[in-house]
């Protein structure tokens, strides 16, 4: 469910929530979103470059969070972050460990399906003034089964989270 958020002034300093329209053109079911906009001091050439900066070499923290999900996710059949990094034959087009749905210049969908529920990961770039750049990190999902929701509601704090400070080290 998708909740209105105060409108607050784009900030320099901490990426902030803003509201996502359902439904959204990059994953038409999902029925769970929320987004977070922040200014980067940095003109990135195009949005796989923000990307690539944001979902690379992630800290401590988050890789061991991500090392949790990914032990717990294996013993019932989730999908894991190995299966898209290792060679399973053919080369897939990632960014961090996320394989790349669709790309242009000012936007790439990264995202997969899995028997759960679908995820899309939507990195937005406008380039402003002064060689700054406003960067949208927009995630939806659709849950599938009864399994699906309470994932996602387990999930969710820790996402949001994670988000808003992956989304940050794109400055």
């Amino acid at each position: 469910m998708i909740r209105p958020l105060k409108e607050q002034a784009l900030s320099t300093k901490s990426p902030i929530e803003v509201p996502v329209d359902l439904p959204h053109e990059s994953l038409k079911e999902a029925n769970w979103a929320d987004a977070f906009e922040y200014v980067s001091p940095i003109a990135y050439e195009n949005s796989r470059a923000a990307a690539e900066k944001s979902l690379t070499n992630f800290p401590f923290w988050i890789e061991t969070l991500l090392a949790l999900r990914d032990f717990f996710a294996s013993k019932i059949g989730l999908k894991t972050r190995d299966v898209f990094t290792t060679s399973s034959g053919k080369q897939l087009d990632l960014v961090g460990f996320f394989p790349v749905c669709e790309e242009t210049n000012e936007k790439i969908i990264l995202g997969f399906n899995d028997w759960h529920l679908d995820f899309r990961l939507i990195f937005e770039q406008i380039k402003l003034q002064d060689n700054k750049t406003k960067i949208k990190a927009t995630t939806l999902v659709k849950p599938h089964n009864i399994f699906g929701k309470v994932y996602l509601s387990l999930i969710s704090p820790f996402h949001k989270m994670i988000v808003s400070r992956v989304l940050k080290r794109a400055s």
